[in-house]
């Protein structure tokens, strides 16, 4: 049975938040149990991994947006699995990424940037176990949170840092080089290699080596620089004062109040943000085309996702992210290409994490769980959208050491941490009772409860102390199911350094 419980103390856990949540008796009727899917068997497809820093999932049109900017990925997505509520584990690079590669919470992989700690060699990764499965395993990325110094090229074969300016596109070409050289063809051996020229007796003589391939860009991560032409087109009308290119000190300048938005100004920031956004997707389009072209894309196993999403004003910073853990940091998209497109333009409501992805990954290619894993195979979600295992969420922010913001997401509810609540977003006291009730709050260090269902921006803290104490156990004991590792400093180069300056992760 592909579907492993592990210790199944994790899935159990998910089937019984309901109860723990909504204190049902025992003559309440008993949870939905999960479909079992019908075993795969094991396979050595070819495993695709995108993450496009900095994506918010409600700026792709297959996610509902109104402007008419990602076609590629929405073409993309009519291929696949697109989970409509995909929760990252952490607003900055590092952490997230790490739990993405390795299915642990924050807290138990121990990779901060902000504490100058890396992944710990003991902390098993999806790539090391696909090395140890006789894949070839390579990394184009930005480096940055996801240098090397950080543990983040465990398990690659070759894991290249293309730069933190490097666009998709040049993240794209690298990509396809490597992909061709893998290629055996009967080609001359002095010949130069580009797949879209081949004939197709040419493709089907060629034998491609298994191959688990890591793109990550920041394209789209501030500061925005995008094309003037994509600029003009989406913000047609602006006549403001802002330039075309928003730089990391005009974003900062914003949000410390040294400079003021005019009306029109914020949609033009959103407005540089979707044109990067556009250009970007213009690249995967480009990326999908070459699988296609080369006979892969059909067999490949491809998700697209993103680490964290961007603020533009839900909670009073412009362009920024990492220093809150609202929804507009944490709901990213994720989109699962099956190979040969099973179960294509399928959509799944329930709430699911960034941990899930390794372990999906791993079910989709006929292989057992991992205990080492705490996320939860996605396949039975696959196999019936309508089933919801009601899987709880943590988050955490990238802190110094001694410092523990964590938010749960379950049940419907949001529990944020009061003390990453910030003064300044408690207004100026215009509704007396709400300010007042938010001024008592942070007074007694007390964490906020949001109800998701009736107030998804996340505006209103609900005063119900018994679901608020139920949460705060629950989050209590994910994060005592597992061991926080002994953290493993290190020390960034000056090359990663000024990267991380750059993307204004350091003054």
């Amino acid at each position: 049975m592909i579907l492993q419980l592990k210790s199944s103390a994790p899935y159990l856990l998910a089937l019984g938040i309901l109860v723990f949540l909504h204190g049902c008796q025992a003559s309440d009727p008993e949870p939905a149990q999960a479909p079992i899917p019908t075993p795969l068997p094991v396979s050595d497809a070819p495993v695709i991994l995108i993450s496009i820093d900095t994506l918010r999932a409600d700026h792709l049109g297959c996610y509902g947006y109104s402007r008419p900017i990602t076609p590629a990925i929405d073409q993309f997505r009519q291929d696949a699995v697109l989970f409509e509520q995909a929760i990252a584990q952490a607003p900055s690079t590092s952490p997230s990424h790490a739990s993405i590669l390795s299915s642990l919470w924050p807290e138990h992989h121990g990779a901060f940037s902000v504490r100058n700690t890396a992944l710990p060699d003991a902390v098993l990764t999806l790539p090391e176990i696909l090395a140890d499965l006789g894949y070839q395993t390579a990394s184009f990325n930005g480096g940055g949170q996801i240098a090397p110094e950080y543990g983040f090229d465990q398990g690659f074969d070759i894991y290249q840092v293309m730069g933190t300016t490097a666009s998709t596109l040049e993240t794209v070409r690298r990509a396809e080089r490597w992909i061709t050289s893998l290629t055996q063809t009967q080609l001359e051996p002095q010949t130069q290699l580009d797949p879209t020229q081949l004939d197709q007796t040419q493709l089907e003589s060629r034998e491609q080596s298994p191959f688990f391939l890591f793109l990550h860009t920041y394209h789209v991560h501030h500061p925005y620089t995008p094309e003037l032409a994509d600029l003009q087109e989406l913000a047609p009308d602006y006549r403001g004062a802002l330039p075309p290119k928003i730089s990391k000190d005009l974003i900062v300048a914003i949000n410390r109040g040294e400079r003021e938005l005019a009306d029109g100004d914020l949609e033009y920031i959103v407005a540089a943000y979707d044109a990067e956004i556009r250009s970007m997707d213009a690249a995967l389009g480009r990326l999908f085309a070459f699988l296609q072209q080369t006979d892969l894309y059909d067999r490949s196993i491809i998700v697209l996702t993103s680490d964290h999403g961007e603020e533009f004003g839900e909670h009073g910073q412009v362009g920024w992210h990492s220093h809150t853990l609202f929804d507009e940091l944490l709901r990213v998209p994720l989109i699962i290409k099956l190979p040969d497109s099973r179960h294509a333009g399928l959509s799944v409501a329930a709430q699911v994490r960034s941990i899930d992805i390794a372990p999906t990954v791993l079910s989709l290619l006929g292989r057992p769980a991992r205990s080492e894993f705490a996320g939860f195979d996605l396949r039975s979600l696959i196999a019936d959208p309508s089933f919801d295992p009601d899987l709880p969420a943590l988050s955490q922010q990238d802190t110094r050491v001694g410092v523990d913001h964590t938010s749960l997401r379950a049940g419907g509810w949001k529990l944020y941490p009061n003390r990453l609540f910030h003064m300044q977003q408690l207004g100026d006291g215009g509704d007396r009772a709400k300010y007042l009730k938010a001024r008592l709050a942070w007074a007694m260090k007390q964490d906020r409860l949001y109800d998701l269902a009736n107030d998804p921006v996340e505006q209103d803290d609900r005063m119900e102390r018994r679901t608020r104490n139920r949460l705060q156990q629950l989050r209590a004991d994910l994060k005592a199911e597992r061991p926080v590792p002994a953290p493993v400093s290190t020390t960034p180069t000056a090359e990663t350094l000024e990267r991380l300056r750059a993307l204004g992760y350091l003054d």
